[in-house]
């Protein structure tokens, strides 16, 4: 019917414009033109199916990295991530950390890891959470100031590290951690008050965010182990950074923002961590590191650092274990157009 000749007609039209946005095909020629993508507040979409339109608008999670079964998980060459017990990672306890610095395995994460993707970008996307599908969680937070997902970006520089005068900015690849908090953190947040005081600090750390001034400014940490580092010949001489805490002090900056109507109540926090403002020795390092990516097994967690044995134990928000995955090659491309284009989308989202 000329109905269903008019969704197949302006489905794959909106299929072509998001592929060419995002790298995966030439754009057409000029012979061919091809019209705007339809807007779900205009009068063109009629006949659209709603759900396979914002698969296409929004960046669908999940789609750049695979989550590997119990059987799956460590099997050579086959890429994809899993959760893992937090307890692999040290944190800071008290009392008197600050003569004594102990460390011992964290207790359970907040969060649970749901997914985790990557792309190349022209230039650093910050934040990237508006511009994706984002899950609706198994459990909503019962506190204002927690968020219900966490997103984490990490921009990796897809260039070589400058000496002089390095830039902020430029093309990047960027990982994509999504996590949606456990059942636990929302018990433990009903009565914050008396809960355990990695919570509170959290609860603090959500609020203020990452604004220069605040007590909480570079107070976010990633930690990282490589788990064959010497079965891949990685470089003996950077051993000794392997599972030191990164604290990112000017590198991170954090968005906080809610999902789409009809799920406008839930909250997420994106937060971004910017490569390019690392030192420069931390730059080489990580950049050395990239032919070795297919061959690599390691495990990442992060949290916010305690200074006052008040506020420790430290908690793990997060943990997974990654392997044999290549951020820096065979990714999806997202070009400035693509950006410009999501993001007037996620608008209009927001407007409906």
């Amino acid at each position: 019917s000329n109905e269903k000749m008019t969704h197949h007609v302006k489905f794959e039209t909106l299929q072509i414009r998001s592929r060419v946005a995002l790298g995966e095909m030439a754009s057409p020629e000029p012979s061919e033109p091809v019209d705007a993508a339809p807007s779900l507040d205009s009068n063109d979409d009629e006949g659209v199916d709603r759900d396979d339109f914002l698969q296409e608008t929004f960046l669908q999670p999940g789609e750049g990295c695979r989550r590997l079964s119990e059987n799956e998980r460590g099997r050579d060459g086959l890429p994809g991530w899993y959760e893992i017990e937090a307890n692999r990672f040290d944190l800071r306890v008290g009392p008197n950390y600050k003569k004594l610095g102990k460390k011992e395995p964290s207790l359970s994460a907040m969060f649970r890891q749901v997914s985790l993707d990557w792309f190349k970008c022209d230039s650093v996307v910050s934040p990237m959470s508006p511009m994706m599908d984002l899950p609706v969680p198994t459990v909503v937070s019962p506190h204002p100031d927690v968020p219900s997902l966490f997103v984490l970006t990490i921009a990796m520089p897809a260039i070589p590290p400058v000496i002089y005068r390095p830039p902020e900015d430029g093309p990047c690849y960027q990982v994509v951690f999504i996590a949606e908090m456990t059942e636990e953190t929302a018990e433990y947040l009903k009565t914050i008050d008396s809960a355990p005081p990695a919570y509170r600090l959290f609860a603090d750390w959500c609020r203020e965010g990452c604004a220069k001034g605040s007590d909480f400014f570079g107070r976010f940490k990633i930690m990282g182990t490589v788990l064959n580092w010497d079965e891949i010949h990685l470089p003996s001489m950077m051993k000794r950074y392997n599972s030191k805490p990164c604290v990112c002090t000017n590198s991170g900056s954090s968005y906080k923002g809610s999902l789409p109507h009809p799920n406008e109540g839930i909250t997420y926090v994106d937060m971004t961590v910017n490569v390019f403002r690392w030192g420069l020795m931390a730059r080489q390092g990580l950049n050395s590191l990239k032919q070795k990516a297919p061959e690599m097994k390691f495990d990442i967690t992060m949290t916010i650092e305690a200074h006052a044995d008040e506020d420790m134990p430290e908690r793990s928000l997060f943990a997974s274990s990654v392997q044999f995955i290549d951020p820096f090659d065979g990714v999806r491309r997202l070009t400035t157009p693509a950006v410009e284009w999501l993001r007037l989308e996620a608008k209009k989202q927001k407007k409906m």
